[in-house]
């Protein structure tokens, strides 16, 4: 909550899904767009499956596969991702328990001989993500944006040199960069 005066000729706002959303920023992004937000979400599992990353194939409730990845983390299993809409605000950003049965029985199409249910969850990552296509299927996902967003401040009521993008997720910080 403190103000503080930058000195730049370049300021790069690079804000999160949870204040881009109810921004104006998020407002022109949508208008322009047709974004909406998503929730993505990572499920940590209270014991290590693997030794190292990888995917294994999952189908469960889809016409076409897709890949969920593992990754050994501190003795536990994060697993993910899954696209799921923003229910309403991103201060909404939790899984119901309808939400973590699915996925749990996602994971155990994928991965039978692990014997995993609701009650190995130990914790979950939920990030909020701008996404293009919003479905109406139950078990469709929405789809993460394919580019990043690049909005010229004078377009929010701010100075010239101020930029605000908004990308995707980790996994695609390198190409936001570069826009």
């Amino acid at each position: 909550g403190e103000r503080v005066e930058v000195e730049a000729d370049l300021a790069i706002d690079c804000r999160s899904g949870w204040l881009a959303s109810e921004s104006s920023f998020g407002r022109i992004f949508r208008e322009r767009h047709g974004v909406r937000y998503a929730r993505g979400v990572n499920l940590v599992i209270d014991r290590q499956l693997c030794e190292c990353a990888m995917g294994f194939p999952s189908s469960f409730g889809r016409e076409k596969s897709r890949f969920l990845f593992m990754v050994p983390h501190e003795g536990k299993t994060m697993i993910g991702t899954w696209y799921l809409p923003l229910r309403s605000s991103p201060d909404d950003a939790s899984t119901t328990e309808e939400e973590r049965h699915r996925m749990m029985e996602e994971i155990a199409a994928g991965m039978p001989g692990a014997e995993l249910s609701v009650e190995n969850i130990v914790s979950q990552q939920v990030g909020i993500l701008p996404c293009t296509d919003y479905p109406g299927a139950e078990l469709d996902e929405p789809q993460p944006t394919e580019a990043p967003a690049v909005v010229r401040g004078p377009e929010l009521g701010e100075p010239d040199g101020v930029w605000f993008v908004q990308g995707e997720k980790w996994t695609t910080a390198r190409r936001t960069a570069a826009a």
